[in-house]
């Protein structure tokens, strides 16, 4: 197994290699086959840049990077929002997530992103923690819909990264998109 890592933005991603990222997207991620079937972003939340190991033709591990902001009281932050961080089944056991999470994050800070920011469900958080990252509680995020400002649902776990400031600062989270 010879497997390549790669950063790409998304000029740098054809058509094929886009189609391989899509079936493995749909095959780690069935409930969200339909949006995947023809595109990779979610959300309207179009990738800055992806992260992907490839064997062969296969991807068998992707992460993809949002340039997002948010917004804390009078404070605006740019965040690395990653998402759709997967490891196809048979690959899984070789620290994959962690190395591809781990990338993704150093070209944050490279590219000078305050914080990186996850939304994710159920125990995946255990992936995260060891690299740094931390549990966001006891605070709302919004997001917007339609011209208003909708709460997160408080079953979506919410993670920080730091990168060139500490945390996100006390107080309600405004996302300038929706959620990814």
């Amino acid at each position: 197994m010879s497997l390549i890592e790669n950063i790409f933005t998304e000029d740098q991603i054809d058509s094929s290699l886009c189609a391989a990222i899509r079936e493995s997207l749909i095959e780690v991620y069935p409930g969200d086959k339909e949006t995947f079937q023809s595109q990779r972003s979610f959300n309207g939340n179009r990738p800055l840049y992806t992260i992907v190991v490839q064997d062969g033709d296969t991807v068998c591990a992707h992460a993809a990077v949002v340039d997002g902001r948010i917004v804390v009281g009078e404070k605006e932050l740019r965040v690395a929002g990653l998402g759709y961080l997967l490891v196809l089944p048979q690959y899984r056991g070789n620290n994959l997530g962690r190395r591809i999470a781990t990338l993704a994050m150093e070209e944050a800070a490279r590219r000078n992103f305050d914080l990186g920011l996850l939304f994710t469900v159920g125990t995946v958080q255990e992936l995260y923690k060891p690299l740094g990252w931390s549990l966001l509680e006891e605070r709302d995020f919004y997001y917007p819909e339609n011209s208003e400002k909708q709460l997160l649902t408080q079953e979506i776990l919410r993670m920080q990264y730091p990168l060139n400031c500490a945390g996100i600062p006390d107080g309600d989270v405004y996302l300038q998109t929706k959620y990814w």
